[in-house]
C-alpha cells in the first residue's frame, strides 16, 4: 500500500516473513501465482526487496495487476 505494508492473504507481514511464508505455499502448491498489487505511492526499492524475498522462496510466478482509472 501507499504505507509499504506487505500482505500476504489479507495478512500484514514483515518483508522478513515473506520468503519464509512463500516456501511454504510454495511447497503446498508449487503452481502458485503470487500477484503484486502495489500502490502508485509505494517506495520501488520495498517492492525490489519483496521481489528478491520471493525469488529466495522460489516463487517465481509473478504477474503485477494494475488498477485502472475508476476502478480503484
Amino acid at each position: 500500500d501507499s504505507q509499504n505494508n506487505i500482505n500476504i492473504d489479507d495478512m500484514m507481514v514483515t518483508l522478513q516473513q515473506v520468503s519464509p511464508m512463500m516456501k511454504q505455499k510454495m511447497m503446498e502448491n508449487p503452481a502458485t501465482v503470487v500477484s503484486i498489487r502495489a500502490d502508485a505511492n509505494s517506495q520501488y526499492g520495498v517492492v525490489a526487496r519483496l521481489l528478491e524475498k520471493l525469488k529466495e522462496a522460489n516463487a517465481l510466478r509473478v504477474n503485477f495487476a494494475t488498477l485502472t482509472e475508476g476502478s480503484g
